[in-house]
């Protein structure tokens, strides 16, 4: 048995008050656990600003546990001495007292620490430990007046025991000040609708959204590009609005800082939309380098203490007016704990529903970067993502970036989300004068773009989808072959543009195939006369 079991088997026989209990397989009743009290720690390490609320309901003396007992005393310790509750201030009170190794040392802390994701239900968690409390005082009393024969003489104090349980009771919320109904259920009604920063990519709530690419699709380029339009508050392309202008922070674990940044200069240099003096001043890049301070490199593992301090910045951000309303990870694979199991929908809605949270908190965008899985040829951006299903559940908007075959200066992109229509784009990345492989911005394109009627099909003449992506790709039908995959993709996408604007009708022809036939062009009447 190891330290940790060793401690959890004394958690469970000992009792703080000092008296020795008749135990329950092991347990003290039904209702203690000690994973329960320490979830409430953890959730008070979350939301110190909290804890005054707390200690209205219970104080250390409550808890079962004495480890959980023995932190939330430290806890008080280092409020009082108007410290910040930190991981490494309570250690150290800890340790002051000669606490920190009877509690299991430093591991058994970070254990502690890293159990809960939210706080949101933490008065709650704290009437549930008080409760529990005082059952087990009145349930001692009760033993240890059958044991001499005293119950009358206890029964003074387990009736004010019985009337503090009954008082806890009533001091709850009512069921209909939990929820919203009446006047609060219209107020909601009656609140200014919520307009997305970035239509046809972002939902109108700050939310959570996951980037799934092929290595050197450009994901990182593309992520970075929209931080820094984001940052410097202007439109990224074409017809899209300019962006809100809010800080952007860039979180890397797949890249140094260095190269971040290179990457980043290259987009201002091919864009007229950034400018260097901006965004440098903009945007935050945190990634690996030897000057990285040690609070911000522990954003770099997004484990229950890299998301508590990845939340502190934002809403620390946001308390100071100067918040960040964009946020990229990259990526998932290298911002997960060791032993995080893609694969595991459980461990996923873990990790992911908290990165939820703390957009909704803090009003920022997080685009989360992830590799695809064997799905991606399916074109789907929602199941496109390596791993667990909870991947496309949890996130508000996934994104597909894809290449474009044969077209390695294009890129398509796929929306799809909860609260947000469903689109393709495509986009150019450079120039017929440049390499093809270089990404150096992002151009919104039509990718019908250089393809005309007059040129692939006559008036009154009828062919097959199959036989115009032949003429898409330039070449008379071969036998026994078919056209190239994207040549017939562009027929589809050409016949289905041409029928919304009128200018061809479809009817079916030989063994079910989609045939197309050209419309004659309306004679002008002055040409008639």
């Amino acid at each position: 048995m190891d330290q940790a079991d060793q401690l959890q088997g004394t958690a469970h026989s000992v009792d703080p008050f000092g008296e020795d209990l008749h135990l329950v397989d092991g347990e003290v009743g039904a209702d203690f656990s000690a994973d329960f009290e320490r979830r409430l720690v953890s959730q008070v390490f979350l939301d110190p600003a909290a804890l005054p609320r707390v200690l209205e309901i219970i104080g250390h003396q409550d808890f079962h546990d004495p480890i959980a007992s023995k932190i939330f005393a430290a806890l008080l310790r280092v409020e009082t001495s108007g410290r910040p509750i930190e991981l490494l201030a309570v250690a150290d009170e800890l340790d002051r007292v000669g606490d920190l190794g009877s509690i299991g040392g430093p591991a058994m802390l970070g254990e502690v620490f890293d159990l809960e994701a939210t706080a949101a239900f933490i008065t709650d968690a704290a009437h549930t430990v008080k409760k529990n409390s005082i059952e087990r005082q009145i349930r001692r009393l009760h033993q240890a007046a059958l044991g001499n024969g005293s119950l009358v003489s206890a029964s003074g104090q387990i009736q004010g025991l019985v009337e503090q349980l009954t008082a806890l009771g009533s001091s709850a919320e009512d069921a209909q000040s939990l929820g919203f109904t009446g006047g609060s259920l219209i107020a909601i009604r009656n609140r200014p609708a919520r307009v997305s920063p970035f239509p046809g990519y972002l939902p109108p709530e700050p939310a959570l959204v996951v980037l799934n690419a092929r290595p050197k699709t450009g994901k990182t380029t593309f992520a970075g590009y929209l931080a820094q339009a984001w940052a410097c508050g202007v439109s990224p392309w074409g017809n899209a609005p300019a962006l809100p202008g809010t800080r952007s922070l860039v979180i890397s674990a797949e890249q140094p800082a260095e190269r971040i940044d290179s990457t980043l200069r290259r987009m201002d240099t091919g864009s007229a939309a950034v400018t260097r003096d901006e965004w440098t001043d903009r945007v935050t890049l945190i990634a690996r380098d030897p000057d990285l301070s040690r609070g911000a490199a522990q954003m770099l593992t997004l484990d229950g203490t890299g998301r508590a301090v990845l939340r502190k910045c934002l809403l620390s951000a946001q308390e100071c007016e100067n918040p960040f309303g964009f946020v990229v990870l990259d990526s998932l694979s290298r911002l997960t704990p060791d032993g995080f199991d893609e694969n595991d929908n459980s461990q996923m809605t873990a990790w992911l529903a908290p990165l939820q949270e703390i957009a909704e908190e803090s009003g920022a965008y997080l685009i989360c970067i992830h590799h695809v899985g064997h799905a991606e040829g399916r074109g789907e951006a929602r199941i496109a993502g390596r791993g667990a299903s909870a991947l496309g559940a949890v996130a508000q908007a996934i994104w597909l970036l894809e290449n474009v075959p044969e077209d390695p200066r294009h890129r398509k992109l796929h929306v799809q989300g909860n609260a947000i229509s469903e689109a393709r784009r495509q986009f150019a990345v450079c120039g017929e004068e440049n390499e093809p492989g270089d990404i150096l911005y992002w151009r919104l394109a039509d990718p019908l773009g250089g393809y005309e009627l007059d040129d692939l099909i006559a008036e009154s003449e009828e062919l097959s989808t199959t036989a115009l992506a032949w003429r898409v790709q330039g070449e008379l039908p071969s036998k026994g072959k078919s056209p190239q995959a994207n040549h017939q993709r562009r027929a589809t996408q050409l016949r289905e543009s041409w029928l919304q604007r009128g200018l061809i009708q479809t009817f079916e022809g030989p063994r079910g195939s989609k045939m197309l036939r050209r419309l004659e062009a309306e004679t002008p009447q002055e040409d008639i006369l």
